[in-house]
């Protein structure tokens, strides 16, 4: 996340900039939630995971795709909006807007409180069972 503060950080002086220049260009600020692309499909990675209880390999992919829910190509007309419309920021997707919601409640712990989400998350996901149950329905 350090690297999306700094990003932000950057967008928010650059936009602030352009503004006192009134030259006509301005800067907005894009915060994406899970927008399904190929990056999970197409990512490399090891076994690291596994030392912290996360999925590897072919699972973590599929577990990553699981959060992309939000179209490309929606995210692309929303971001063509925001640019057009002046927008200081775009939250793309109800994820990123629960995020920046938690920010702005728990400016200084919400990091911790998304990983305590995190963590309550995967404790309360069920469990699938692959065998067959053995009550079988019968037809009245």
């Amino acid at each position: 996340m350090p690297v999306e503060f700094a990003v932000r950080g950057f967008t928010e002086s650059l936009r602030q900039e352009l503004n006192i220049q009134n030259c006509g260009v301005s800067a907005t600020c894009i915060h994406p939630g899970g927008i399904k692309t190929n990056i999970a499909n197409s990512a490399r990675g090891n076994d690291s995971t596994s030392t912290v209880g996360m999925p590897t390999g072919d699972k973590a992919i599929k577990s990553f795709n699981k959060l992309l829910k939000f179209d490309a190509s929606e995210a692309a007309w929303i971001i063509l909006h925001a640019a057009a419309t002046n927008q200081q920021r775009c939250l793309i997707g109800n994820d990123a807007k629960m995020v920046d919601a938690i920010q702005r409640v728990f400016p200084s712990h919400y990091s911790e409180v998304i990983n305590d989400i995190t963590q309550l998350s995967r404790k309360l996901k069920p469990r699938r069972n692959n065998k067959r149950s053995d009550k079988t329905s019968t037809a009245p």
